[in-house]
């Protein structure tokens, strides 16, 4: 769930999986950073006609249906979905001033992927508070006003539409990112959904018809 929004991450599972590689530790094989998320609605039967909708399976709905917007996906960086593994609750947190996770019940790689993890978005919290500092110092400069989007909202939170002075607190050095895994849909109900949603993918296209068009 992201803000109010529920997604359903479809990836190969392989793809997931963290490199033991003690060269590579807290890497996925071939830098493989990317996931796809698909949002998930409710509404009625009828939504199922579009073939870029597919039904999820849930119990206890009987009006409606849930299914899944094949249409409306997102390509966003694994980073944020990877922070709910240390969590208990689920929630996608990351506190800078913890550098390294010492905990028995998680597998080792996965523990350097935190501490990857942790080093990317150093980077990002430096660019925050550099930033607010200027902008405490120039708030009518129109500099710092055209570069806020680039700096609160870069690439990895901008298709998920979360801004960076939202999610972090200055005080604190703690990000939040109103990201939560509630939830896992289960093989083989998962397994078709991917393959459902490769075929939309790779579904052919029709040449459009400009014969009745003159030039």
């Amino acid at each position: 769930k992201i803000k109010d929004i529920e997604y359903i991450l479809l990836v190969q599972p392989c793809n997931l999986a963290i490199r033991a590689n003690i060269n590579e530790l807290g890497k996925r094989a071939y830098d493989y950073d990317k996931g796809i998320l698909v949002p998930l609605k409710l509404g009625s039967k009828d939504k199922l006609k579009s073939p870029s909708n597919e039904q999820i399976y849930l119990p206890g709905l009987i009006d409606d249906i849930k299914y899944a917007d094949f249409a409306n996906f997102k390509i966003i960086p694994l980073d944020l979905l990877d922070l709910v593994i240390f969590q208990s609750n689920g929630e996608a947190v990351l506190d800078m001033n913890i550098n390294e996770i010492k905990n028995d019940l998680i597998h080792f790689p996965w523990l350097k992927r935190y501490q990857y993890i942790h080093k990317e978005f150093i980077k990002f919290e430096k660019a925050l508070v550099s930033f607010k500092a200027l902008s405490d110092k120039n708030q009518k400069d129109i500099s710092i006003k055209t570069l806020r989007p680039y700096i609160y909202a870069p690439d990895c939170l901008k298709n998920l539409k979360i801004q960076g002075s939202d999610i972090f607190n200055f005080k604190t050095r703690i990000f939040r990112f109103n990201i939560k895994r509630i939830y896992h849909y289960n093989s083989p109900y998962s397994d078709d959904l991917l393959q459902r949603f490769m075929q939309y993918l790779s579904r052919n296209a029709f040449e459009h018809d400009f014969s009745n068009n003159s030039l």
